[in-house]
């Protein structure tokens, strides 16, 4: 059998996330409708934990496609060097977000601290803002 091409396995890893955002897209304006046709069951207990939920399965639906990803770029010690710098990169933006947040008012300008806020709003759980 002969092997498939990597851009022919990264257009499948696209179409993987592509498929999956549509699915997420499809799962959250579902539920919003929901949330619109009654507001009152929306706001208990029950709804958060099915929130929770949806948003842990969602998340577990990226997870496919990132873990193919990552098996496709493991081949290629560049790309998956680069993967790794980017990722790490990421994951220091939230510390550095937040130490900019605490002790930067001064000393920052305000569309940063902005920027900082959003990234930190972001990183954490869905904010109910009703």
């Amino acid at each position: 059998m002969k092997p498939i091409s990597s851009r022919m396995q990264f257009g499948l890893v696209a179409l993987g996330y592509a498929a999956v955002l549509v699915v997420a897209a499809a799962a959250l304006f579902s539920r919003h409708l929901l949330e619109l046709q009654d507001p009152v069951a929306a706001s208990g207990g029950r709804a958060a934990f099915g929130n929770t939920i949806l948003h842990l399965f969602l998340g577990c639906l990226f997870l496919i496609p990132t873990a193919s990803l990552i098996w496709i770029i493991a081949k290629s010690e560049a790309l998956y060097t680069a993967y790794s710098r980017f990722l790490f990169g990421l994951s220091l933006s939230a510390p550095i977000c937040m130490s900019v947040l605490l002790f930067g008012e001064k000393y920052v300008a305000l569309s940063l601290s902005w920027l900082c806020l959003f990234r930190i709003l972001e990183s954490g759980s869905e904010p109910q803002l009703r």
